[in-house]
C-alpha cells in the first residue's frame, strides 16, 4: 500500500513540474517573439521604406543587364549580318570567275586568281566557322542570364533572330563545304 502510494505521489509530482516547464517555455517563447515584432509603427514603416529602397534597386539592376544583354545581342547580329554579306560578296566573285572562264580551262589547271578566291574564301569560311561558334556561346549565356530578366521583354524576339542569322550561315558554310569552288 505505500509502495502504491509512493507511485501515486511521485506521478502527482510529476504532473505538476511538467505543467510548470510547460508554462515557463510557453512564457519564454511569447517573450521571445515579442521581441522579434517591430516595437511600433514608425520601426514597421522604417522596414518596409528598406524593402522598397532593395526592390528598387534590384529592379535598377535587373534592368541594365538587360539593356547590356541586348546591345550585346544587337552586336552579335550586326557583325553576323557583316560576315553574312562577305560570304555572299565572296560567292558572287566566285561565280563571276567561273562563268568566265571556259569549260576546258577549268577542267585543266586552275588559274591563279580562282586559287587566290579559294584562299579568301577558305580563310572567310574559317572565320564564318568561328562566329557560328562564338554566336553559339553568346546563345547559352543569354538563355542563362535571361532567367534574371523579366519575361516580357524582346529578349526572345532578338534570340529568335540571332538563330534565323545562324541558320543562314550554318547554310552558307554547308554549301561552301560541299562545293568548295562555288
Amino acid at each position: 500500500m505505500l509502495v502504491g502510494l509512493g507511485f501515486v505521489l511521485a506521478l502527482l509530482a510529476s504532473l505538476v513540474t511538467t505543467r510548470l516547464a510547460w508554462l515557463y517555455l510557453a512564457r519564454r517563447k511569447a517573450l521571445q517573439q515579442r521581441r522579434m515584432a517591430p516595437v511600433s509603427q514608425a520601426a514597421q514603416e522604417a522596414e518596409r521604406d528598406r524593402l522598397r529602397v532593395e526592390n528598387a534597386m534590384l529592379q535598377n539592376r535587373l534592368i541594365h543587364t538587360e539593356k547590356n544583354l541586348k546591345q550585346q545581342l544587337a552586336e552579335r547580329m550586326a557583325q553576323a549580318a557583316r560576315y553574312r554579306n562577305k560570304l555572299d560578296a565572296a560567292h558572287a566573285e566566285i561565280m563571276k570567275l567561273r562563268q568566265a572562264q571556259p569549260l576546258a580551262a577549268r577542267l585543266s589547271a586552275s588559274s591563279p586568281a580562282e586559287e587566290a578566291a579559294e584562299a579568301r574564301l577558305r580563310s572567310r569560311l574559317e572565320n564564318l566557322t568561328e562566329l557560328a561558334n562564338k554566336i553559339e556561346l553568346q546563345r547559352k549565356r543569354l538563355r542563362r542570364r535571361g532567367k534574371n530578366v523579366n519575361e516580357g521583354s524582346d529578349l526572345p524576339q532578338a534570340e529568335a533572330q540571332a538563330a534565323e542569322l545562324e541558320g543562314e550561315l550554318q547554310s552558307h558554310i554547308r554549301n561552301l563545304k560541299a562545293n568548295p569552288t562555288d
